[in-house]
């Protein structure tokens, strides 16, 4: 599970930097969103982690 919440938050970060030009919001929601259920709900982060794993990895490739 430590992999999937730093893979997290890295790739929410390196996507919030693109989606930031998009929507600064992201940024800010996308970090302390992750940041928040890292430590308070780590069943959630799971799930999510793969979802914007795949999301991250299509849009770099």
């Amino acid at each position: 599970m430590m992999r999937c919440q730093r893979l997290i938050q890295e790739k929410c970060v390196q996507e919030m930097v693109q989606e930031i030009y998009v929507q600064g919001l992201v940024q800010e929601i996308c970090v302390e969103r992750f940041v928040q259920q890292l430590e308070y709900l780590v069943e959630v982060q799971k799930m999510e982690c793969q979802v914007i794993v795949v999301v991250v990895e299509v849009e770099v490739e």
